[in-house]
């Protein structure tokens, strides 16, 4: 799991790097991305806190999915049910779809890896001569 998410971390950070031209712009931008996704990782605030507006960006941070596997091992819910998982929080439910912790490592991996393809093509646009 902790692979998944420095794989999802590396590829958002290089697509943010070919973003900004140079490193104090790289900075800048990280920072206006980075603490929003913590904050919005339900690692503070639970989802009920929360705006409906914001609901989306809430459900492809891939913090928010490491957020529930990692209070998932650490509070000991094995054999929980998935109501009371989703009552605590652990469990993700986005409509009729609830993603329980077990599957978040997989949601995470998805998701870095459509950041990475993003990278590749974005890297194959940009320009090194200078």
């Amino acid at each position: 799991m902790i692979y998944s998410r420095e794989r999802s971390s590396a590829s958002a950070a290089l697509l943010l790097s070919l973003i900004s031209g140079n490193q104090a712009t790289f900075q800048m931008i990280s920072m206006f991305v980075m603490m929003p996704m913590i904050y919005l990782s339900r690692a503070y605030l639970p989802i009920t806190a929360l705006p409906r507006i914001l609901l989306p960006i809430v459900y492809i941070n891939p913090l928010t999915y490491l957020t529930a596997a990692f209070r998932y091992v650490t509070l000991g819910m094995h054999g929980m049910n998935r109501d009371y998982l989703i009552s605590q929080g652990v469990a993700i439910s986005a409509g009729p779809v609830t993603i329980m912790p077990i599957y978040s490592w997989i949601v995470v991996v998805l998701i870095g890896t459509v950041i990475f393809i993003a990278c590749v093509k974005k890297f194959d646009k940009v320009d090194m001569s200078s």
